[in-house]
């Protein structure tokens, strides 16, 4: 199903944490690894993409400055979601939210690098998908406000994890997080600009000087190197 976007963005897009994350499930025998045996399937594999601080900046979303041929493809492939809600407006809070499944309030994690203590018989979630024997990895940023507890909540995290070294038959849970979207980014100089400043279009609460379309228009470029 292909839906049209109708997104709200309460903050300015530099500042919203909307990771665009894309989840999808396929059985062994799929084209994923030369190795997998479809008869070995009994749970479906997990891959998560995620990408940092963008809003609905690609072409499935309507904008007209995108350039993301992929995630349009597979959006066409897929469920575009119409309506999203962040759990906290600030990066590590909303993924401390992600990986513990529930709000970072909750448990006294909402502020910054606050390294908050899980309560007893909380985990992160991925611990509770290895129980079930899955083999989970992630690639590779955790940024977290939760210190690590007793309980691993991955098999590998770091810049070399992958689901292929996972054993035989195994099925796996890999989050890939790439970084290069990053709000740092377009601070990032020199850079080629490759969409024209100019043309760029402009939210309309936003002053139309050359500074900002410089910018929006480096935003949009760091999006369509994310895509290919």
């Amino acid at each position: 199903m292909h839906c049209r976007s109708v997104f709200f963005e309460s903050f300015l897009v530099y500042r919203l944490v909307a990771i665009f994350a894309v989840l999808f499930t396929y059985h062994f025998g799929s084209t994923c690894t030369a190795n997998d045996n479809r008869s070995e399937a009994k749970l479906p594999n997990i891959l998560w993409l995620s990408t940092e601080d963008i809003g609905p900046h690609v072409g499935c979303y309507g904008d007209p400055d995108a350039d993301t041929p992929s995630i349009d493809a597979l959006a066409k492939r897929g469920v575009v979601y119409d309506y999203a809600w962040s759990s906290y407006p600030v990066c590590a809070p909303a993924r401390t939210t992600i990986i513990g499944g529930m709000y970072a309030a909750a448990n006294a994690s909402g502020n910054m690098r606050s390294e908050t203590l899980l309560p007893d018989g909380v985990d992160m979630f991925p611990h509770f998908l290895r129980e079930a024997g899955y083999y989970c990895t992630n690639k590779s940023k955790e940024d977290y406000n939760y210190k690590p507890g007793k309980n691993k909540p991955w098999d590998e995290s770091s810049k070399k994890a992958h689901y292929r070294n996972r054993k035989d038959g195994q099925p796996f849970f890999a989050v890939f997080n790439y970084t290069g979207t990053h709000e740092s980014k377009i601070r990032k100089r020199p850079h080629q600009q490759v969409i024209n400043p100019k043309t760029v279009h402009l939210t309309k609460y936003w002053p139309d000087t050359p500074e900002v379309r410089e910018d929006l228009a480096q935003y949009h470029d760091n999006i369509t190197v994310m895509d290919q």
